[in-house]
């Protein structure tokens, strides 16, 4: 199973509640503008994981494809709502430059000269936030250690989850925070599955 990080529309939720021994049952189809997969999810768990799939609803969704007959489908680990539709366009952008790297074409690279200009017009014209919030407890402390540890290259999941296993953490746990992180924007995703800190 591969995992994905997808950003899309919801364009429909499907509810069918437990009835008799049939376990409830819940699909929602996300749309990133290259096509449409249902997101499905069983039990209770399908309730908790899907409570943000209003129809039209911006999310960010990560999980893993699975195939049951013939129909490919997501089983979901985060689905986040998303208020800025700016992030959809960030993601394309980087999918697409991950597509063009892996086929062997070579990017134009920013100087250093132009990427301070576009942070000095960014600064000027962004809204003045009063500070990101403080991330606590264990997210805080994978934050942290990708803080400490990130090269320019990011930091791999692998590093990520070894690391804070020893600690007592299950590997499921660890990455659900990593993806929260990067749902929140307190993280960026340099290359498949490499981290750092959008502040570094």
């Amino acid at each position: 199973m591969r995992r994905v990080v997808i950003v899309g529309l919801i364009t429909e939720h499907f509810i069918r509640e437990a009835e008799g021994d049939k376990q409830r049952y819940e699909t929602i189809t996300v749309d990133d503008g290259s096509g449409a997969i249902r997101l499905k999810a069983w039990g209770e768990r399908g309730s908790n994981l899907l409570k943000s799939g209003q129809d039209g609803a911006l999310v960010l969704v990560v999980g893993k494809v699975e195939k049951y007959g013939e129909e490919i489908h997501i089983d979901p680990e985060l689905v986040r709502e998303i208020s800025d539709p700016n992030v959809m366009s960030l993601h394309l952008l980087e999918r697409y430059e991950t597509i063009l790297k892996r086929t062997g074409v070579v990017l134009p690279e920013t100087s250093p000269y132009q990427q301070e200009s576009l942070e000095a017009d960014y600064s000027e014209s962004a809204p003045k936030s009063k500070g990101r919030p403080t991330i606590g407890g264990i997210t805080g402390e994978i934050l942290g250690f990708i803080r400490e540890k990130a090269q320019p290259e990011g930091v791999h999941m692998k590093d990520i989850v070894a690391h804070f296993e020893k600690k007592g953490l299950e590997s499921k746990e660890i990455q659900e925070k990593v993806f929260s992180l990067y749902a929140d924007d307190a993280i960026i995703e340099v290359s498949a599955a490499r981290y750092r800190a959008l502040d570094d």
